[in-house]
Parts: structure tokens; C-alpha cells; sequence
């Protein structure tokens, strides 16, 4: 049976407390100029994704979902590595000129 690599609701960070868990005990910080990535061991085996991406930072919603897509297409492509993280991307500047390659 072939893996699946879909993002589906259970791949998601849904409520606050448990990004608030993932803010306050983040095990592993990863950043750059335009992204900041917080993870933390989780207690399940999948993976869990959680994007903040303000309109402070991304004024205009195309952008906004673009810096999404990207994170998304991403994290799915590679959850099999990530299993049983919690992972955050606040983005803390977009600059929508990086290629994609700086993305990943």
C-alpha cells in the first residue's frame, strides 16, 4: 500500500494551547532572515504543522498564501522525516524574491 502524503486536518496545529506548547517548549529553533522555525517532540507519530503568518508581515493575502502553499508543499513532502514533531513557521519577514530553493 503506497504512503500517503496528504495534509490533512490530523497534520495541522488546530488550537491555541497546543501552539502555546510548541511556543514555550520549543526544543529546536531554525532560522533565517525571513523565517523562524520552533519545534518540539509531540506524542503522537505523525507530524504537526502550524503556520503564523500575520498581515503584518505579508500585507497582501496572495502573499500570505503563497508563503502557505510553499510551507505546506514542503512539510508534506517530507513528514516522513518529521514524524512525531510539532513544528511552527512564524514568519518574521516576507520577502517574496527568495527562491524556492531558500524556502526549503
Amino acid at each position: 500500500m503506497p504512503i500517503t502524503r496528504a495534509f490533512t486536518r490530523q497534520h495541522r496545529l488546530l488550537t491555541g494551547p497546543q501552539y502555546q506548547t510548541v511556543f514555550d517548549h520549543s526544543k529546536w529553533k531554525v532560522g533565517n532572515a525571513a523565517f523562524l522555525l520552533l519545534a518540539c517532540p509531540n506524542q503522537q507519530t505523525l507530524p504537526r504543522l502550524g503556520l503564523v503568518i500575520g498581515r503584518k508581515r505579508a500585507k497582501r493575502a496572495v502573499d500570505r498564501g503563497c508563503v502557505k502553499r510553499r510551507a505546506r508543499e514542503q512539510f508534506r513532502l517530507r513528514q516522513d522525516q518529521l514524524a512525531g514533531l510539532d513544528i511552527i513557521l512564524p514568519v518574521s519577514y516576507t520577502h517574496l524574491t527568495l527562491p524556492t530553493s531558500d524556502l526549503v
